[in-house]
């Protein structure tokens, strides 16, 4: 094991098993519960994805818990919203062993509040402590329990939630890819009991996409499948099920777009990262704008009792189900609703981007500071809450640092795609003149 290697900026993940290995899982589990114990409860829900190095890895993060005097829930297999619905229904932590979209040889750890919301900065480092910390704690044997109806019950409040917030429609086609992931086991089925026709994107084993991230490169099945079948619309979800994309009427739907959709089926305060398209304020009553990443997207949720949040990279939330990202929940969503008459709402954009890669950090964070200081002098910033948010000329400019590699990046956003483009030149220009990149 490596632990230098894995302890990252929202999560614990890394390669199985050269930087991540059982050993490794099982300290976490130990440090995980002095955690629980001296902030929280004795008590911890636990739930995986569909990958073989997952069960291990549970079995050894349930045996690190227990050892330190844990009650340990174990969910079984399902998606990390449901970890977090759990949680909230037993008010404590939930983990979630995953990697999410990461390739197949990758696997980490999620961590949740009672609350739902996934751990910020703050905490993780407190385990990372805890981590390296000699002796956690006396040796004492908690419980173990085996919940064996938590994915029907977190498949029924799916189904009564789309029922009660925005009702079912007769004769639809759905075409369904879940990666062999977490969702595969609920997704399709509540499909099924809300009586449309399923379609799957299947393999024989699970999971079977690697990696199981649902980016349009990687779904040309599910394309075919749609236009083969001539479905309603088609839904992917990535490996634990927290992100979604659509595809609709031959196009995918993007990520900020989906958003809009959200905000006009829920009407309210709305929290977004900063690096959403600023469309969306067409339809919140008032918007929240984070830093990019979602422990802080909903942490800022719970605070403002948003009514939705999320990020243009396919996390959403709708906080009267649980505090957490659900890609299962807003599929069913898309596919019990009027997307013909949401979509033409919804202004045309257009958004040019580009990476600025430096050595190292530091090189990095200075060349940040360079490019916000000439921003300031010249233009009319909009938010500083992650980089620099701007006007340049009647486009949305952000540029911000990334939060896990050298790199500086850019999004620009207007209604023309050739004014975002210009945009984009002149950021460029930028930091070719002023930056010395």
């Amino acid at each position: 094991m490596k632990p230098e290697k894995v302890f990252k900026r929202y999560d614990v993940r890394g390669r199985y098993p050269e930087e991540l290995d059982e050993e490794f899982v099982g300290m976490m589990g130990e440090s995980l519960a002095a955690f629980a114990k001296e902030n929280y409860n004795n008590k911890v829900v636990v739930c995986r994805d569909t990958k073989k190095s997952s069960m291990q890895l549970k079995e050894c993060l349930i045996e690190g818990l227990r050892s330190q005097g844990i009650d340990v829930l174990d969910i079984g297999i399902g998606p990390t919203d449901m970890a977090a619905f759990q949680g909230q229904k037993n008010n404590c932590i939930s983990v979630q062993v995953t990697s999410s979209h990461m390739p197949l040889d990758f696997n980490g750890l999620k961590f949740m509040y009672p609350e739902g919301n996934g751990f910020v900065n703050e905490d993780l480092n407190k385990l990372e402590e805890l981590f390296h910390k000699k002796g956690k704690g006396k040796k004492e044997e908690g419980s173990y329990m085996e919940i064996e109806s938590a994915r029907d019950e977190y498949s029924e409040a799916l189904e009564n939630f789309v029922k009660e917030k925005i009702g079912v429609p007769d004769d639809r086609r759905i075409v369904v890819e879940t990666m062999g992931g977490a969702g595969s086991h609920v997704l399709p089925e509540v499909l099924e009991n809300l009586g449309f026709d399923v379609e799957t994107v299947s393999g024989e084993k699970l999971p079977y996409r690697n990696p199981p991230n649902p980016k349009p490169e990687n779904l040309k099945d599910l394309e075919r499948k749609v236009e083969e079948n001539d479905a309603y619309i088609g839904l992917a979800l990535d490996l634990d099920a927290d992100r979604v994309t659509a595809y609709f009427e031959g196009e995918w739907i993007s990520g900020d777009d989906l958003f809009c959709i959200f905000a006009q089926l829920f009407q309210g305060d709305v929290v977004a990262s900063v690096d959403t398209d600023t469309k969306l304020e067409e339809f919140a009553e008032n918007i929240y704008y984070t830093r990019v990443g979602d422990p802080f997207v909903i942490d800022e949720t719970i605070e403002k009792n948003a009514v939705l949040s999320g990020e243009p990279n396919g996390h959403y939330c709708f906080p009267e189900f649980t505090n957490y990202n659900s890609g299962t929940l807003a599929g069913l969503i898309l596919a019990c609703s009027n997307l013909e008459e949401l979509m033409a709402n919804i202004p045309e954009s257009h958004i040019a981007q580009d990476n600025f890669e430096f050595g190292d950090n530091s090189d990095a964070e200075e060349a940040m500071e360079k490019f916000k200081e000439c921003v300031e002098d010249k233009f009319e910033v909009l938010s500083t809450v992650d980089g620099v948010k701007f006007d340049l000329y009647g486009s949305t400019v952000l540029a911000r640092l990334s939060g896990s590699s050298p790199v500086i990046r850019v999004k620009c956003f207007d209604e023309m795609e050739k004014r975002a483009e210009d945009a984009l030149s002149n950021v460029r220009e930028i930091f070719g003149k002023d930056i010395n990149h």
